[in-house]
C-alpha cells in the first residue's frame, strides 16, 4: 500500500448521523457509520458534556484519531512480521 487516506471533517453529516440517528438505521447508513459510532461509544461522557454542535465538532476529531491509531497499529504488525523483535 502506497497511500492511506484518513478521512475527516468538521460539520461533517455521518458523524451528525452517528449522534443523531437510533443505533439500527435501515441500508447500507449502519455500514457507512459504524466506525463512527465506535468513537462515539468510546467517548460517551466527553460528548453527553457538550452542546450539540461541539460534540458533533469533537466527534469529527475522535473520528480521525480513531483512523490515525488503526494506522499505526495495522503498520506496527506489518512491520512485525518483517523484522525479529530487538533482544531484551
Amino acid at each position: 500500500v502506497k497511500t492511506i487516506i484518513v478521512c475527516g471533517h468538521y460539520n461533517c453529516g455521518a458523524v451528525r448521523a452517528a449522534l443523531q440517528l437510533p443505533s439500527r438505521t435501515p441500508g447500507l447508513v449502519n455500514c457507512w457509520i459504524s466506525d463512527i459510532r465506535e468513537a462515539r461509544n468510546q467517548a460517551t461522557s466527553e460528548l453527553a458534556k457538550m452542546e450539540p454542535e461541539a460534540a458533533v465538532a469533537r466527534l469529527c476529531e475522535l473520528n480521525v484519531l480513531r483512523q490515525v491509531g488503526a494506522r499505526e497499529a495495522t503498520e506496527r504488525c506489518a512491520l512485525s512480521r518483517h523484522f525479529e523483535p530487538m533482544p531484551t
